[in-house]
């Protein structure tokens, strides 16, 4: 908790005599300053236009003003252990692009010091995931990603700042957040329910999507389709350093089935290291 200074301004004080009242900061508070914060630092328009061959012709991705060939792309996610809170395995996978094959992948338990609280899983995932990302890039077998995907949201996020965003911003590297289940805000009227019915309706095809739009005005996300075999969306937004366009059209090439590669391989390999852990 953190304490901040209140000063009551009811009738006439005398500033010699004023008595500061100090009320403590709940960790929730803290948290969405520190959100806030951050979020000053996020770009959410294209840095890079991506260029990759698709086996016939150059194909390009985004319309940032640094070109750049893209080779790999990450993905991270978290696996836990029924029961218990604190004890799960973090993955961090890198595959090449756009074939999506794995070279790279970390695995480890990791300790979670923080408690789950809604729209403040960055705080509680975060520190101990970009600890494992970290070691992997550190190592010479590990190639940079030009881009992670998050098995969590972006911009689609109370404040505008979800997991996929703090990665980024604390990474500074691109992100995308992909979220399985669609995040209720206040500024979009849909509803879990609502936002599924209309992606399906909407959507009839593997790479089709559903713009969620807020009363706003402002574009948050897109409920995606990811393959022609289910018209279950998944719900892409931004994470940092590209437009929702341009993090559609990459997830959208990763997506062999529902879930984008990089995050499908992160979740089912680190259930298979817990599985064979013994639980």
């Amino acid at each position: 908790s953190l304490s901040r200074p209140f000063i009551p301004c009811k009738g006439s004080l005398d500033p010699q005599r004023v008595i500061y009242l100090f009320v403590v900061m709940s960790k929730e508070e803290v948290w969405a300053a520190e959100q806030l914060k951050f979020k000053e630092q996020l770009v959410t328009c294209d840095l890079f236009t991506w260029v990759y061959n698709n086996g016939s012709d150059d194909v390009r991705i985004g319309s940032g003003e640094i070109e750049e060939e893209i080779k790999y792309v990450g993905g991270v996610d978290i696996s836990f252990i029924k029961d218990n809170d604190k004890d799960a395995c973090a993955c961090f996978t890198v595959l090449s692009f756009p074939d999506l094959d794995v070279v790279y992948q970390q695995i480890e338990m990791v300790e979670l010091t923080e408690p789950y609280i809604p729209s403040f899983l960055a705080f509680r995932e975060c520190p101990p995931l970009v600890t494992v990302i970290q070691k992997a890039l550190a190592h010479p077998d590990c190639p940079r990603p030009q881009v992670i995907m998050v098995d969590g949201n972006g911009e689609l996020h109370t404040r505008g700042y979800g997991s996929a965003c703090h990665f980024g911003v604390l990474l500074d590297m691109p992100t995308i957040g992909i979220g399985k289940e669609y995040f209720m805000i206040g500024d979009i009227e849909e509803t879990q329910k609502t936002a599924k019915q209309q992606a399906k309706k909407h959507n009839k095809k593997k790479g089709d999507w559903l713009p969620l739009v807020g009363k706003s005005g402002k574009l948050w996300a897109a409920a995606l389709q990811g393959s022609d075999a289910s018209s279950n969306p998944i719900y892409v937004s931004v994470g940092h350093k590209l437009s929702l366009p341009t993090a559609v059209e990459l997830v959208t090439v990763c997506c062999k089935h529902r879930i984008p590669e990089p995050v499908r391989r992160a979740d089912l390999d680190s259930r298979d290291y817990l599985k064979n852990l013994g639980y």
